[in-house]
């Protein structure tokens, strides 16, 4: 079952909407004292990010001129579904494996701190960068999760980058579940090659970045809301109440989503009572 389509439409749309809000800010930003200069700079910056996006996009476009797109889907739909995503996840596996063998990279800039921060965790110095004053400087789950590494395996690195690989592999697994319940088995496939092969996901496996946690357990959480969303349950808000907490703990931008989630209710059709208490049992529950 697919999702109706006021939801496609919005997650389609979200890009532009991303991009036009950035703009919108970036014009209200007192603090570009350069402007336009900064400005300019600061909105290419973001919309590089999406990069990715338009150029499908523009694929797309163009494979719908040439008739190419009906054969497209129909090959698509030949695959199939577990040999697909066996196979994708062990060759998204073996670029990140090798590139984390090869590469030595330390942790540096914030990798660093949340390294540290590890380290006197680790020690039993608690959440310190110092390894004497407590502090609050970033989120607790990454550091917290490489404090569990470094009790098993030391300070060595290489273990905490095998767990990298591991974790990012898991993404375009999710992504994959996650596409198919929104836009079905084509678009499935084709966001699962995106993610697995994107140069950027497979250099940053052996960075020390929060998003390692942070990626799995908020897609997890997005496709659990879905999944309620065609077939509805409490127990099923209460695990994504609790995978959107993980996602806070792991990088602050939760702030946001309250507004979204009831957004995400409403415009799938629930009454606007249905859409509060869906909304307030999932936050309760984070």
């Amino acid at each position: 079952m697919i999702l109706p389509r006021p939801i496609r439409n919005l997650l389609i749309l979200s890009p532009f909407i991303f991009l036009g809000t950035s703009f919108f800010l970036l014009l209200l930003n007192p603090n570009e004292l350069y402007w336009p200069y900064n400005f300019w700079g600061e909105f290419i910056r973001i919309w590089k990010k999406s990069y990715w996006f338009f150029i499908s996009l523009g694929v797309i476009f163009w494979a719908r001129k040439k008739g190419w797109a009906s054969k497209w889907v129909e090959i698509l739909e030949s695959v199939k579904e577990r040999n697909f995503l066996i196979g994708t996840l062990m060759l998204a596996a073996v670029p990140r494996l090798l590139w984390v063998l090869w590469s030595d990279n330390q942790p540096f800039s914030d990798g660093l701190v949340y390294w540290n921060i590890a380290k006197h965790i680790a020690a039993g110095k608690g959440f310190s960068i110092d390894g004497m004053t407590p502090s609050a400087a970033t989120a607790p789950a990454y550091p917290f999760y490489l404090a569990q590494l470094i009790r098993l395996f030391g300070e060595n690195l290489l273990p905490v980058k095998l767990s990298h690989v591991i974790l990012s592999a898991s993404v375009p697994f999710l992504t994959y579940l996650l596409a198919r319940n929104i836009f079905g088995k084509p678009t499935s496939i084709l966001a699962t090659l995106f993610i697995a092969f994107c140069p950027n996901a497979i250099l940053g496996t052996s960075l020390f970045m929060n998003e390692h946690i942070y990626l799995p357990v908020t897609l997890s959480a997005i496709l659990i809301l879905v999944m309620d969303l065609k077939k509805p349950g409490w127990v099923k808000l209460i695990l994504a109440g609790i995978f959107l907490g993980l996602s806070d703990l792991s990088r602050g931008v939760f702030f946001l989503f309250p507004f979204t989630l009831l957004l995400f209710y409403l415009v799938a059709g629930k009454s606007i009572v249905q859409s509060l208490a869906k909304t307030v049992i999932v936050l309760a529950a984070a």
